[in-house]
């Protein structure tokens, strides 16, 4: 039984995290910056409510935290998407070469 989560980083592309319910208070998560990239060391947070019915979408290597459940049960539904085989690939966006170039 969770009713809080320390801070951290998914081992996932994305993370889809969808509370399905029941009545609770607290939970809020908070968010800072992404690891690998330039935000990694941001200490200011952003406070997400978790509120029963809202599904929200992060990167995962988005480091956050799940403030405690003060009161009540909350249900989550968490889903980890990862490249094929499992594969988590972190890397600086590059331009792709195609065939055709805008001009």
């Amino acid at each position: 039984e969770d009713v809080d989560l320390a801070e951290h980083a998914d081992t996932s592309n994305v993370t889809l995290n969808a509370c399905l319910g029941r009545d609770f208070l607290g939970g809020e998560l908070h968010f800072k910056g992404v690891r690998f990239t330039e935000s990694a060391d941001d200490q200011e947070e952003y406070v997400v409510a978790n509120r029963k019915g809202v599904a929200l979408l992060h990167l995962g290597g988005h480091f956050h935290l799940a403030r405690p459940v003060t009161s009540g049960d909350r249900s989550n539904l968490v889903l980890w998407g990862t490249g094929s085989g499992g594969v988590v690939r972190i890397r600086p966006n590059s331009p792709r070469r195609s065939g055709c170039e805008l001009v």
